[in-house]
């Protein structure tokens, strides 16, 4: 069985300081774009949050070094002052031929 779907997700890059301080992050849904196998997709569509089945956090960087993650606490918090459903232009793309 295969599906078309299988490597769409959503992701954000998240940049950290250096140093020994903790970090705290606040990430709206709306700031996440979808992407299919690595790649940011042209066609950007909100989240559908009742849709989320997992969550994952990938480390990548190109430096050789000592990493350490300490992670104290992650939530979801629901906040009703934030209606925007992507942070994202989107374009038209009817009539367009690739």
């Amino acid at each position: 069985m295969y599906d078309l779907t299988w490597n769409d997700m959503y992701q954000y890059v998240l940049f950290t300081r250096d140093g020994p301080y903790w970090q705290y992050t606040r990430i709206p849904f709306s700031k996440f774009v979808f992407a299919s196998k690595g790649r940011i997709q042209d066609k950007q569509n909100p989240i559908k949050l009742d849709e989320i089945r997992n969550f994952g956090i990938t480390l990548a960087d190109d430096v050789s070094c000592h990493v350490k993650l300490e992670i104290d606490y992650i939530g979801l918090e629901c906040d009703m002052y934030n209606v925007e459903e992507s942070a994202y232009e989107g374009y038209d793309q009817t009539g367009i031929r690739f």
